[in-house]
């Protein structure tokens, strides 16, 4: 229904379905590392909410919070990788290999609801909360419904104390595997090639 396109290097989705912290900033940085020690040359790429933007720009530690979000200064003095911003993340990634050759994947952060860009994996992370209410915005936490965890390839649940506490429908659900943290996503590197 929605025109997409492919950037053609893998693309790893972080996001979730519900608003609020879930700790996706943490998981896209894990990635990076681990990407990085793997021999990988991972970009980030981010909305950079509540500023606006121009057009696609990198985001650099010497950055305010007000230029570019406060996210993605995280994200570049944590991760030792290319951050980009912008809402049209098609049009970041262009921006960004054109000035990044050697970047061969990119990370979305909080990409799982921008359709525009294709992607080759998904991680759905979710917080204690689980889906919450069940309801979307604004009546509840929902930016998608959960059936949108049967097509991710894995979920991340963050918070979750023990296992058997996670929600049962939420294990059945999920297509790809559930992950409790910490996390050990050593899948991710191998499923690229």
């Amino acid at each position: 229904m929605f025109k997409s396109s492919h950037p053609g290097i893998p693309v790893i989705v972080v996001g979730n379905i519900t608003v609020g912290g879930s700790g996706k900033t943490p998981l896209v940085i894990w990635i990076a590392e681990l990407l990085r020690s793997k021999g990988w040359h991972p970009a980030i790429i981010s909305r950079g909410y509540g500023v606006k933007l121009d057009g696609p720009r990198a985001a650099t530690i010497a950055d305010e919070a007000a230029e570019v979000g406060d996210e993605p200064i995280i994200l570049s003095r944590r991760s030792g990788c290319p951050v980009w911003v912008g809402a049209d993340r098609v049009a970041v990634a262009a921006a960004l290999r054109k000035v990044h050759p050697e970047v061969d994947v990119l990370i979305l952060d909080d990409g799982l609801q921008h359709y525009a860009m294709r992607r080759d994996l998904e991680i759905a992370v979710l917080d204690s909360r689980g889906l919450g209410n069940g309801r979307f915005l604004p009546a509840g936490p929902l930016r998608e419904g959960g059936g949108r965890l049967e097509s991710v390839h894995a979920v991340v649940a963050n918070g979750f104390e023990k296992q058997g506490y996670f929600p049962m429908k939420l294990k059945r659900a999920a297509v790809g595997s559930v992950f409790f943290s910490p996390v050990v996503l050593f899948k991710i590197s191998t499923e690229l090639k």
